[in-house]
């Protein structure tokens, strides 16, 4: 698995000035949203998006309320799998890809906030489901 292209169309990041940060400092839940596609016109690419927020609603005590989305396309170079196995299993191999990209995005855009560097904790990760129809690249 090739990782071709990498991009967050979504950013958005804001202190919360209530914030004690001598308190729980593990409050914060989150939501994730994921899903991925085969890229139209090619056999072995793949498009994969991810979107990381904050749970206002059942967060305690977060430093920042915060929604960062990542897209990644994969190019498949070998497998012996094909159609619906090959995304399964290449969206294993992006899921983790992704989140990581999205973790050190977070952190590197919290780094000179006034909460200081914020680092999600483990996500549980499951595989996205493939969802119709294709993206298609120029």
């Amino acid at each position: 698995v090739r990782l071709d292209e990498l991009f967050f169309p979504v950013q958005e990041i804001r202190a919360v000035p209530q914030h004690n940060p001598q308190g729980d400092r593990a409050g914060t839940q989150l939501k994730i949203t994921q899903g991925a596609q085969r890229i139209e016109g090619s056999d072995r690419r793949y498009g994969f998006n991810v979107a990381l927020q904050s749970d206002d609603e059942n967060s305690v005590n977060p430093p920042y309320v915060f929604r960062v989305e990542a897209f990644a396309v994969l190019s498949v170079l070998n497998s012996s799998l094909d159609g619906d196995a090959e995304l399964a299993w290449v969206s294993q191999v992006a899921v983790s890809i992704v989140i990581g990209a999205i973790r050190e995005r977070l952190a590197d855009l919290t780094s000179r906030a006034p909460w200081g560097r914020f680092l999600i904790n483990v996500v549980p990760i499951r595989p996205p489901t493939a969802v119709p129809p294709a993206v298609t690249t120029d």
